[in-house]
């Protein structure tokens, strides 16, 4: 079990270095212990590319929904 997992890491920081540009190395010494990002870091990172703002639910009255407002 803990060669599966040593491999599972290694695996997933080769594909995280692949995509952020960093050495497989730095990956796993970033990640151990486990790290968690803000959104600012991870796009620091290049975990993602950019932060989504969701606009607020629009408010709209039933009768307005139906041209009657």
């Amino acid at each position: 079990m803990a060669e599966m997992f040593a491999n599972c890491s290694r695996d997933l920081a080769t594909i995280l270095a692949e995509n952020t540009g960093r050495p497989p190395a730095e990956i796993e010494r970033d990640w151990d212990p486990p790290k968690w990002f803000t959104a600012d870091e991870a796009v620091g990172y290049r975990l993602i590319d950019r932060i989504e703002h969701k606009a607020p639910p629009a408010t709209v009255s039933c009768l307005d929904a139906q041209g009657l407002g």
